[in-house]
């Protein structure tokens, strides 16, 4: 048993490579505050391949001596330790760090101090553990990363490609002509006659006469009914006036003649009109027998200026 403890006693004494970071001194910093600076510290140094295993502690009960420092860092074990002091008064920091050395009783063998508001503590040892101790400390564990030799690449030998032998090409086959027959006579072919194509029912004439027809008989409908509109007028003359239609001075009468004349001054012209077009669109469509495309109207008519009357010609193919 007693054996066991003392083996135990000595594989946890014994040196391993690494770097202790502890809190020596904190004022008016909380510890887990300070601790966490002391964590960050110890990121920093994990980062640039200095070796920092060992947890973070508070070893501010040393009061920053460095006998008590000194022994708490060979009973861990460790050749150096990172000291960190941190102090807040009023908003403003002010902050230590120093690298010691365990085996040389507490040799320093860098350090740094930064000055600023207490928020930003931290952030400034980061920077200052990157830049002062990073590289003392690899030197002090032996760190310091030999240069490897390079040995020069040689360049690949040239490859020789032995083409193959290719073989002779065959001798091409002997083509016999063969005579081949005359061709046959082409046979007589009879040639059907090509009818003529029917011409279209409407053609172009007897669409503008079927046009012009309709465009009659609507203005025949509108004469007509501005007509009807004039009787009108006279019958109302006749109910304010009487038959003889003796001087009177009916404002009804009056209007009404006046209603009367206007209808009937467009009626007459107009129905006179829309009969002649219709006529003429008529005759238009009747005497254009289905004509060739090719051929002109045979028919053709003009609306006299005015509106009273029409001339038509006629064109017999």
């Amino acid at each position: 048993m007693l054996v066991t403890l003392l083996t135990a006693a000595l594989v946890q004494a014994a040196p391993t490579n690494d770097v202790w970071v502890v809190v020596t001194s904190r004022s008016g910093v909380p510890a887990p505050r300070a601790l966490e600076t002391a964590r960050a510290i110890s990121a920093v140094l994990v980062k640039a391949n200095v070796p920092s295993a060992t947890p973070v502690d508070d070893l501010s009960s040393c009061k920053s001596k460095k006998p008590c420092l000194v022994a708490k860092g060979k009973a861990k074990g460790v050749p150096a330790m990172v000291l960190v002091e941190v102090g807040v008064v009023l908003g403003d920091g002010v902050a230590q760090l120093e690298a010691i050395s365990v085996e040389e009783f507490g040799k320093k063998i860098a350090g740094a101090q930064v000055e600023g508001p207490g928020d930003a503590l931290s952030g400034l040892l980061v920077e200052k553990t990157s830049s002062v101790l990073v590289e003392p400390l690899k030197e002090l564990l032996g760190l310091k990363a030999v240069p490897a030799v390079v040995k020069p690449v040689e360049p690949p030998k040239p490859v020789e490609i032995v083409k193959p032998v290719e073989p002779p090409p065959p001798a091409p086959p002997v083509v016999v002509a063969e005579v081949l027959p005359p061709p046959p006579m082409p046979a007589n072919e009879v040639v059907a006659p090509v009818e003529p194509s029917k011409p279209a029912f409407l053609t172009l004439p007897r669409i503008i006469g079927m046009a012009a027809a309709g465009v009659g008989l609507i203005g025949v409908v509108l004469g007509s009914v501005f007509l009807g509109e004039a009787a009108s007028a006279s019958r109302a003359i006749d109910a304010a006036c009487g038959a003889t239609r003796d001087p009177c001075s009916s404002l009804t009468a009056n209007q009404a003649y006046a209603r009367g004349y206007q209808a009937q001054g467009v009626g007459v012209p107009m129905l006179i009109t829309g009969g002649a077009v219709a006529i003429a669109g008529a005759v238009l469509f009747l005497l254009n027998p289905q004509p060739a495309a090719s051929s002109t109207p045979a028919v053709s008519f003009m609306v006299l200026p005015g509106g009273a009357g029409a001339s038509v010609e006629v064109s017999l193919p």
